[in-house]
């Protein structure tokens, strides 16, 4: 444990009477306990439903285990390694009381946090949704906010009641951090001035305190606190000798006494004709005898050292003449001949002090270019960070408009770093990929580098079409084949068909029994499951007609279709007794051009996807009033959009940025985007939401993917 650090906590819960009467449909419980033989606590808050008695059952189980925990963790314990033995007993426990039946509620109605803090390490694991906000104080006395629950949710794909606390967060502490624990978003609540200096200048129980000022009476309000302070010593600041003073004192001023004399150019030429001038004012013997030839030495000196020094400060200046030069050279020589040993001696010292001064002076102003360049890369980090500790906060108040633009220029500062260095080229890395990262989170992304493979066609074979019947997979060859995936032996095999005169699938889709592909004839094709039975239909597309994608809904047969030297439009095709009726244009009214148009999606309302990846809603031929959230970056080519009537997302596939993203049909916000930098000849998709699985078809390869936005 650092010296000088030391843990405060305190928690906030409402009383039993205010519980009572509270309207909510959850409570919320918090727990707070000392570490036995450190310095340290464990702590829990949770929320849940108060419903068939569970809520006590789970009260037990976690106090149970938190205050075992505390009283017998040691002084000798590894914080970590405790941690997760804690964590391990905890998950057991739950997971056998659900076993058990010792309560049936789903996991996502329990939203909990715990978490330990010893000495200066701090180990936390979560489940649902609460606040949890990390104060962290830099040295200049600024805080840099962070929400770790949101980094627990983005740890944890998909939880389960056979292990709940599956992420674990870990971090260092340090004099003036804070974390502040509550089942409320506080950010919604509290002005972020107040919240912040309520929780960096109070003790935890009056921040606490201060923080349930802003909510009703009757809120339902669990807040739990913790803050690593400085310890003093004693009671008392100890006196400093003043030895101490002065030594901290000279290293206080040290850099700017540098400074200004690195900023005061000798006078070289100045003082060496003081020290000529004095020589030559001396009565000496034989001095007029010497003083013409030794006036031109000098002269010829001082012409040279004004030559050279002109140089040092300015080295593009073109050199003098030549015959400048030698003039000045047959003049040092002539007058240095003359001189006796003793005058010559003398001469040499000059001339060599004379250019030890030049040199002296180059080096300072290089170092002096050398310390400007040091501070100005300085202030460029300290502004890359500074947009980036900005943005992370617009993050906690969900404003991510502004934490987008604030990441972008902190991400533009941060590329004009100069990175001549190793150590400045690994950090300029690490600031550019902890703000890709935060990025990533504010655009949805996932990357899935390596997707599992489920099986893959034959030699020389492509896929075409994806469908699932009965929860069945099958895949659409350019073979002209029907594939059935058989996921035991994780194999497509391919099924005994008739050569029926199909042509090769581009899109396809089943209403439950059987499939209708769009092949390249070009027409539409039949599929019956039942007795792997592939025929041809009548229904195929009116001459110079393009049939670009179909949808099979309530027993008609939906066609997203593009008439030659018009914009594409929606078809629709009703079954008769004799096979299928004459086409009807479905769509009545609409503002969007669909001249790019390029898929189709039914739920009981249409979806029709353009290139450019916007989606245009339709209900009863009449276009919506529906928009959807710009994505990052934008879509250039989308190909394929799928959804049904129980679903509440809408899929879009993206092959050329290799990409899947998911909407919202609510209000049209992105849920998720999939990255998969190693399929690059994406084909189609079919989603099986009841598992939580994505199947992507590239090339010959049949891939699955768990999505985490269910």
């Amino acid at each position: 444990m650092p010296s000088g650090l030391f843990l405060k906590a305190g928690c906030f819960e409402e009383t039993e009477a205010v519980k009572g009467h509270s309207q909510q449909k959850t409570q919320a419980r918090s727990l707070l306990y000392p570490l036995e033989g450190r310095s340290g606590f464990t702590f829990v808050l949770w929320s849940a439903q108060p419903r068939d008695g569970w809520n006590e059952v789970l009260t037990n189980v976690l106090t149970d285990h938190v205050s075992r925990l505390a009283a017998s963790f040691g002084s000798e314990a590894n914080p970590q390694h405790r941690f997760e033995q804690f964590l391990g007993a905890l998950n057991e426990q739950l997971a056998t009381h659900v076993r058990e039946g010792s309560w049936r509620v789903p996991i996502q109605q329990f939203h909990a946090l715990v978490g330990i803090a010893c000495d200066d390490h701090m180990f936390l694991s979560g489940n649902g949704d609460l606040t949890a906000l990390f104060l962290h104080r830099k040295p200049g006395g600024r805080y840099q906010v962070f929400n770790l629950f949101r980094s627990i949710q983005t740890g944890q794909a998909l939880p389960s009641w056979e292990k709940p606390f599956a992420v674990v967060l870990d971090g260092d502490l340090h004099v003036g951090d804070v974390l502040c624990l509550s089942n409320k978003e506080l950010t919604r609540v509290v002005p972020p001035d107040d919240l912040h200096s309520s929780l960096a200048t109070l003790p935890p129980t009056g921040a606490a305190e201060r923080i349930r000022q802003w909510f009703s009476p009757h809120t339902d309000l669990a807040i739990l606190i913790l803050q690593a302070q400085e310890l003093e010593r004693n009671g008392a600041t100890a006196a400093r000798p003043l030895s101490n003073v002065s030594i901290e004192h000279l290293g206080a001023t040290e850099d700017r006494t540098t400074e200004l004399l690195e900023d005061q150019r000798p006078a070289v030429f100045r003082a060496v004709q003081r020290w000529w001038r004095g020589i030559m004012a001396r009565p000496r013997p034989n001095a007029m005898r010497h003083a013409s030839w030794m006036r031109a030495m000098m002269t010829g000196l001082v012409a040279a050292g004004r030559f050279v020094g002109h140089s040092a400060q300015t080295t593009r200046r073109v050199a003098a003449s030549r015959e400048t030069r030698r003039a000045i050279l047959q003049g040092v020589k002539h007058g240095f001949n003359r001189l006796p040993p003793r005058r010559k001696y003398l001469g040499l010292a000059a001339v060599t002090t004379f250019f030890l001064f030049a040199i002296g002076l180059m080096v300072l102003n290089r170092s002096q270019a050398g310390r400007a360049a040091e501070r100005a890369y300085t202030i460029t980090v300290e502004r890359a960070e500074e947009k980036r500790d900005a943005a992370a906060a617009a993050v906690i108040y969900k404003d991510e408009a502004r934490a987008k633009n604030l990441y972008a220029e902190a991400r533009i500062a941060t590329a004009e770093l100069v990175s001549d260095t190793h150590e400045r080229e690994e950090n300029r890395t690490r600031i550019l990929n902890e703000i890709d990262s935060a990025l990533n989170q504010l655009r949805h992304i996932t990357t899935i580098p390596d997707p599992p493979l489920v099986a893959t066609l034959p030699l020389t074979v492509a896929g075409g079409a994806l469908a699932r019947v009965d929860g069945s997979m099958y895949l659409f060859a350019s073979d002209r084949g029907v594939y059935r995936l058989d996921t035991v032996q994780k194999r497509l095999q391919k099924l005994p068909t008739a050569d029926s005169g199909v042509g090769q699938a581009l899109a396809a889709d089943t209403d439950g029994t059987h499939v209708l592909y769009l092949d390249d004839r070009p027409g539409i094709s039949e599929f019956e499951a039942t007795d792997t039975l592939l025929k041809v239909t009548d229904l195929a597309p009116a001459a110079g007609t393009l049939w670009l994608d179909l949808v099979t809904y309530a027993n008609r047969v939906y066609v997203l279709e593009k008439p030659p030297e018009s914009e594409s439009r929606v078809t629709r095709f009703s079954p008769t007794a004799s096979g299928w009726s004459s086409p009807a244009s479905w769509i009545k009214s609409k503002t969007t051009p669909l001249s790019d148009a390029v898929g189709l999606a039914i739920d009981a309302t249409i979806f029709v996807l353009k290139k450019n990846g916007t989606l245009v809603r339709f209900s009863g031929g009449n276009e919506l009033s529906w928009s959807q959230e710009t994505v990052d970056p934008p879509v250039q080519e989308a190909t394929d959009v799928w959804t049904d009537a129980e679903s509440s997302f809408v899929y879009l596939l993206e092959p050329a940025a290799r990409r899947l993203l998911v909407y919202k049909k609510d209000n049209g916000a992105l849920a998720a985007q999939y990255l998969f930098p190693s399929l690059d000849d994406l084909k189609d998709l079919a989603v099986d939401e009841k598992n939580a699985t994505v199947y992507l078809l590239s090339g010959p390869t049949l891939y699955a993917i768990r999505v985490n936005h269910l």
